[in-house]
This record gives structure tokens, C-alpha cells and sequence, in this order.
């Protein structure tokens, strides 16, 4: 980008020296302008090239202009800058090439002001010169018209260099900017992947959770059949005891029966003994 900034100042000293030189005939009240039609010629026919090279490096600067523009979508605003100082550069080529031809109109009319210097007689002449003059006043007024587009273009480049370094701090703005933002897009990556793991073991407590009450649950109607089972174990056992008490009278009973039936026996035995004796 800075060479391309170089690159455009470049064409600017060279449209600054291109104007000047088109206005040779404002006289010797500035030093950069020739003094006499001689020296005015003699300039002219020592740089040929002028014309062509100014032309050369516009296309160059042009071609540096497309190269800038295709980088890419992140210098949007540097690019609107760089389509308009070509648009301007393309508009100061047509003043340039408008600015040729009235340089040969000029030429012309100082070959009339020679022939009314040797034909000072010559009435149509005279005219002539006139008609060349007030031509002349308004080729001046042109000119003037150019060096102040000359002194807006300065301007305007100092102003559009200032646009650019405001642009350069914006850019630097985003792109500080974008670094952030990505860096919220990892961070809200991290958390969401946090999260989901979060909600897994979430589900697993959950989950957790539920057996353990299902085995609190299950404990505590064990709990109830074990008080129920260690009730009924209490009144079976009180049953056995019960029944062991009564199995043990009954075998008294039982033997108590026997004895009597003995008891019996032996009675009657005696009584058949008495009766026999």
C-alpha cells in the first residue's frame, strides 16, 4: 500500500511539471517558467519524450491501481479511495491531453504575433494579433483554471492521505476487533462443550438419583418386611414355645393315661384275686 501511495505521488510531480510547462507564456513573474519564447521553445524540444512517458506512468499507475483493488474484500474502504484518485488521475489525463492541444493553438498564435511584427502594417494582421490576444487572455485564464486544479489535487491527496491513515487505524480497530470476536467464538465453544458434558453428567445424577431413591425406597419395604418377618418370628416362636408346653403336658398327660390304665389293671387284677379267694 505504501508503494502504491509513492506511485501516485509520483504521477502528481510529474502532472505538476507537465502544467508548468504548459504555462510558458504567463511571463517571468515565477521563477519556473521560462522568461522568452525562445526559452519557452527551447524546453519544449528539450524533453519530446514528456507527453509519452506522463502517459506511460499513468497506465503504470493504473495497472498498480487493479492489482490494489483485486487484494481482497478486507480493504473496502481503501479501495473506494483508490477508484476515485484513479478516476481523478484519468480526469487530470483528459485536462492533460486538452491542455496539448490548446499548447498547439498557442504555437500557433505566436506565429501570427511574428507575422505582425514583420507585417506592422498590415491591417488584417492587426486583427489577427488582436483576435490571437483575446485568445490568448482566455488560454491564460484556462491555465489559471488548471494550476488551481493543480493546488484542489494537492489537497485533495493531502486529505485523502489523511483518509488512509484514518483507515489504517480502523482497519487495525477490526482487525483487533475480529481477533476478539474469534476468541469469543472459541471461549463460547469451550462453554458449549462444558455445558453438554455438564448436562450429561447431569442426566447421569439424575439417573443416580433415581436408583437411589428406588433403593431407598426398597430398602425401607425391606425394613417393613423385616419388622413384619421379625413380628411373625416373635409369634412363632412364642407359638413353639406354646407348643412345646402343651406337647410336654400332653406326653404328661399321656403318661398319667398309661399310669391309670396300670392303675386299672392292677385294680381289677385285685379284684380277681379277692374274688377268687
Amino acid at each position: 500500500m505504501d508503494a502504491i501511495i509513492a506511485d501516485i505521488n509520483t504521477l502528481f510531480v510529474r502532472l505538476t511539471r507537465f502544467y508548468e510547462k504548459l504555462a510558458t507564456f504567463t511571463g517571468p513573474d515565477q521563477d519556473v517558467f521560462p522568461h522568452t519564447l525562445h526559452d519557452a521553445q527551447t524546453r519544449q524540444a528539450a524533453n519530446p519524450g514528456e507527453y509519452i512517458s506522463l502517459r506511460s506512468d499513468l497506465f503504470d499507475c493504473k495497472a498498480v491501481f487493479n492489482k490494489f483493488i483485486a487484494e481482497g474484500p478486507e480493504l473496502d474502504a481503501v479501495k473506494a479511495t483508490a477508484i476515485q484518485q484513479l478516476q481523478r488521475a484519468q480526469s487530470m489525463m483528459a485536462k492533460i491531453e486538452q491542455a496539448d492541444a490548446d499548447h498547439a493553438e498557442l504555437n500557433e498564435l505566436r506565429t501570427l504575433k511574428r507575422k505582425f511584427e514583420s507585417t506592422q502594417n498590415n491591417q488584417e494582421t492587426l486583427v489577427q494579433v488582436v483576435r490571437s490576444a483575446a485568445t490568448t487572455a482566455t488560454k491564460l485564464d484556462v491555465v489559471e483554471k488548471l494550476k488551481q486544479e493543480r493546488d484542489d489535487a494537492q489537497a485533495e491527496v493531502a486529505q485523502l492521505r489523511t483518509e488512509r491513515q484514518n483507515d489504517s487505524a480502523e482497519l487495525t480497530e477490526l482487525r483487533q476487533a475480529r481477533t476478539l470476536y474469534n476468541n469469543r467464538g472459541l471461549e463460547i465453544g469451550r462453554l458449549r462443550n462444558e455445558r453438554q458434558n455438564d448436562s450429561a453428567e447431569l442426566i447421569q445424577l439424575r439417573q443416580a438419583r433415581d436408583l437411589y431413591n428406588e433403593r431407598g425406597d426398597e430398602i425401607a419395604r425391606l425394613r417393613t418386611e423385616r419388622q413384619n418377618d421379625s413380628a411373625e418370628l416373635a409369634q412363632l416362636r412364642q407359638a413353639r414355645v406354646l407348643y412345646n408346653d402343651r406337647e410336654f403336658e400332653i406326653g404328661r398327660f399321656r403318661a398319667d393315661a398309661a399310669q391309670v390304665q396300670t392303675d386299672r389293671a392292677e385294680l381289677a387284677r385285685l379284684r380277681l384275686h379277692n374274688t377268687n379267694a
